[in-house]
């Protein structure tokens, strides 16, 4: 018989039991710390009102500083353009004188530019009014320079008059050099050249013609494989006609270089040819797989893609 007291068994828990005591205090201490916890959460996150209120009025502060600052340089500013230099031009041609010249007179970048790319274009100025030509020249800039204009015996002006509207002290030297101009112009002329022989300078020496209109001819000609006449050089591409018509008569016609093998030339080779396409050398290279090689030029329109006027063109580049 044991010697404990009864009330002691009421106190005595097994292993398991004890084990379910500690976690069922375990949990009632969680639930319990759970809302305390969830309150200091949402308190520590929120932002007092009186700290909000402090930032903004802050920010507003700046805000205004910043204003106050940049108003006074923007109405300085507008009210103070920038001032452009006078241009200062000497006794100059317009058909000589050099980018870095023009630049020192305080003459405006884009328009040295254009006048730059006018004279490589081919064109030429015949009296100081003709500066008028030029897109970037004002009445400012024009009456800055007219009176300085001067053409001079051996530049490539045809034509060494001042414009009449200006008056210009008188210079015996400047005399002298006008009527060698006037001499000169008289007596020169530009020598005939062959259209399929010619070479760039032969090009340039010719009334209008000058680097760049010299190399869209020679480009065209390759192209071609040669000129089969005068009038198609008129077609190269951005030759004004008034620059064709006044090189005209000083162009010899010569039979062209080189011709295409219309029965031989791949599609590639036959697109290449400024009168033909490539959906036409596609069409001319099915047409003679299907039915065999060209014989003449009528074979040609019965692929149904080349018109009697591109067949006349090509004529003279046809080999059969």
């Amino acid at each position: 018989m044991s010697n404990k007291p009864i009330w002691f068994g009421l106190f005595s828990y097994s292993l398991t039991e004890r084990r379910g005591l500690f976690l069922l205090f375990l949990l009632l201490f969680l639930l319990k710390l759970l809302p305390i916890l969830r309150e200091w959460n949402r308190t520590s996150q929120a932002v007092p009102p009186e700290i909000q209120q402090a930032f903004l009025n802050e920010i507003d502060s700046l805000f205004v500083a910043s204003e106050e600052k940049v108003q006074p340089k923007s109405t300085s500013y507008s009210s103070q353009p920038k001032s452009k230099k006078a241009i200062q031009p000497d006794y100059f041609d317009p058909n000589q004188v050099s980018q870095t010249t023009l630049t020192s007179w305080n003459v405006p970048g884009k328009l040295v530019k254009t006048w730059i790319n006018y004279r490589e274009a081919g064109g030429y100025f015949k009296k100081a009014d003709d500066l008028r030509k030029l897109y970037q020249m004002t009445e400012e800039n024009y009456a800055a320079l007219a009176p300085f204009v001067r053409f001079s015996a051996n530049g490539d002006s045809q034509e060494s008059t001042i414009s009449e509207t200006h008056s210009y002290p008188s210079d015996s030297l400047l005399t002298t050099k006008r009527e060698s101009a006037h001499k000169r112009e008289k007596t020169w002329e530009p020598t005939v050249i062959d259209i399929n022989q010619s070479k760039a300078e032969d090009w340039n020496s010719l009334p209008g013609i000058g680097p760049t209109y010299a190399g869209r001819i020679l480009r065209f000609r390759e192209a071609l494989g040669g000129f089969s006449s005068i009038d198609q050089i008129g077609e190269t591409w951005n030759l004004p006609d008034s620059v064709f018509q006044k090189i005209k008569p000083w162009l010899q016609a010569s039979p062209p270089l080189q011709k295409i093998n219309i029965n031989k030339s791949e599609a590639d080779a036959l697109a290449s040819h400024p009168y033909l396409n490539a959906k036409q050398a596609r069409i001319i290279c099915r047409y003679r797989n299907n039915y065999g090689p060209f014989k003449d030029t009528a074979g040609l329109t019965k692929t149904g893609v080349i018109n009697e006027k591109d067949i006349e063109k090509l004529t003279p580049y046809l080999q059969f």
